[in-house]
């Protein structure tokens, strides 16, 4: 039997010899094969460490970006106000530098005196066919996807790490240009473009500003993306949104007032700062062809915002149904009555750009006589979707409504200096005051009298 331990061929016993033989070459096969199988799983056990070490690398350099990104957020929410005169002092020739009002404008934009909001006409043009440049000089703000690639935008960083109560990807209106008409009124051409593409450019500005701001102790503010826009005017360069602020004033014969909000972190910016009531975002009251050339109209804009930010109600665009009905439903039936009869003026003050996001304000005053006014806010809200309020008294009058800031010279000049008010409220209540004898805002000076 011992010669058939090591096998045969063919049923044919091996020699004891060749038996060894084969024995030998058996245990020095297996002890290869075991060679060969620690080689193989060291080789492997290496490459699994490896993967493992990159996987682990990428998501310490994801959280890292991610922290990164988010730590200029939250300074933003509380610190842009320091933004706007470092902003302006880099461009010291432009009009409107001024750091203590600023906003950047053409001389061809300036409006030497205020002028009716019907004055102020639109052109609705075809999207420019070439999509603006220059936004992949922002990407390495942007932090890490899971796979290792940068997000690819501002907008898509927020969504994905930071997005705001109050976000949507609603149609907006872009400017392309600003014309004076040979009546001297303002004439703007605009085209159609979504919310993010706006926001990813003069957000994107305020977070790159941000980052060089912190980096540089507060001595500069620009990057990559603003250098190579370069001039602000440019604005077929970049989707340039177009925002408004209205100061909204109560004309009473014992004196006018006017309204201030301050604004909660529901907003994607403007966070913690002080506002005028309303400010918002021109776009039309959907997403439908017939609003977006309907509602090219700056005072339909401004009475849906009346109805969101002093009557609490829901925003245009959230409802289902029908569109808007201005002439049927409240308050924009009662405001457009009040418009047309002239209990209810609005004029343009001018036309600027945010010092540092280049985003185009409109800057308006809306006065109210004091019966219409309290009228149609009778249920004036103290608090609003998108924050409260600043009232010198929590009272409200008998009528419903609440009393706003005395419009005098005292607190011009308070709102003047505080630097936690926005820059196109500054600048509205400025020129709003300068003003104040044509507008109607304070009694005209009595004529003098010879001697």
């Amino acid at each position: 039997m011992a010669q058939w331990l090591a096998g045969g061929v063919a049923g044919r016993p091996l020699s004891r010899g060749r038996s060894r033989g084969a024995i030998v070459e058996t245990r020095a096969d297996g002890a290869m094969l075991e060679v060969a199988l620690g080689i193989v799983l060291g080789l492997a056990g290496i490459t699994v460490s490896v993967l493992l070490g990159r996987g682990q690398a990428r998501e310490a350099r994801r959280r890292k970006s991610i922290d990164r990104f988010m730590r200029t957020r939250r300074w933003l929410k509380t610190n842009e106000k320091l933004l706007a005169p470092v902003a302006a002092r880099r461009h010291p020739d432009l009009p409107g530098a001024d750091p203590n009002v600023p906003g950047f404008y053409r001389p061809e934009w300036l409006l030497e005196k205020p002028i009716p909001l019907d004055g102020v006409t639109f052109a609705l043009l075809p999207e420019p066919p070439e999509p603006p440049p220059h936004l992949d000089a922002m990407k390495r703000l942007w932090p890490f996807d899971s796979t290792g690639r940068r997000l690819d935008s501002y907008s898509e960083a927020v969504t994905a790490h930071d997005r705001p109560a109050h976000w949507f990807n609603g149609t907006s209106y872009r400017l392309l240009d600003v014309t004076r008409t040979d009546a001297g009124h303002l004439r703007l051409s605009v085209c159609l473009m979504r919310y993010l593409n706006g926001f990813d450019s003069w957000g994107g500005l305020l977070h790159e500003a941000a980052e060089r701001y912190r980096k540089t102790s507060g001595r500069d503010v620009g990057g990559p993306y603003r250098r190579r826009l370069g001039d602000p005017f440019d604005l077929r360069a970049r989707h340039c949104a177009i925002g408004f602020s209205v100061l909204t004033v109560r004309r009473a014969p014992g004196g006018s007032t006017f309204f201030l909000h301050r604004r909660n972190e529901c907003v994607a910016s403007g966070n913690n700062v002080t506002s005028l009531i309303p400010a918002g975002e021109f776009q039309p009251s959907d997403d439908s062809r017939l609003a977006a050339g309907a509602d090219l109209d700056l005072w339909r804009a401004m009475t849906r915002e009346y109805a969101e930010e002093l009557l609490g109600m829901e925003e245009a665009r959230f409802r289902t149904g029908a569109p808007l009905d201005y002439a049927g439903e409240s308050p924009f039936k009662e405001l457009g009555q009040a418009y047309r009869r002239g209990a209810v003026r609005a004029y343009l003050l001018d036309v600027r750009l945010h010092p540092v996001s280049w985003k185009a304000s409109l800057r308006i005053v809306c006065v109210f006589n004091a019966r219409t006014f309290d009228r149609i806010f009778s249920g004036m809200v103290a608090k609003n979707a998108e924050g409260m309020l600043e009232l010198p008294s929590p009272r409200r009058r008998a009528t419903g409504s609440f009393q706003g800031w005395p419009l005098d010279e005292e607190t011009v000049a308070r709102c003047l200096a505080d630097v936690t008010l926005v820059e196109g409220g500054r600048t509205c209540i400025a020129r709003a005051w300068q003003h104040r004898h044509a507008l109607g805002l304070v009694p005209s000076p009595s004529p003098t009298r010879r001697s």
